[in-house]
């Protein structure tokens, strides 16, 4: 039985470590983005603050993101009421 998933498990992996690699990349290439722009407008001068506020950005939108996502979930339920009868 091993035998017989080991090609769909290697299919997998190699999906999820170049989708992972692409998402990581991605993500770096905004902080930089960002970072070159703050330094660029003068808005900040020194390249750790540039970075930092590039960095909370990102975690900010990706915070608001998931909330956005996860609140009605949370707020309305999973369908899991127990008062259901």
């Amino acid at each position: 039985m091993e035998n017989f998933f080991s090609p769909l498990i290697n299919i997998l992996k190699a999906a999820y470590d170049s989708i992972a690699k692409f998402v990581f990349t991605t993500v770096l290439w905004i902080i930089d983005l960002i970072k070159n722009f703050l330094l660029d407008t003068g808005i900040t001068d020194d390249v750790v603050t540039a970075t930092v506020i590039a960095v909370i950005i990102i975690l900010t939108i990706f915070l608001l993101l998931v909330g956005w996502l996860l609140g009605p979930i949370r707020v309305y339920g999973g369908g899991n009421d127990s008062n259901d009868d």
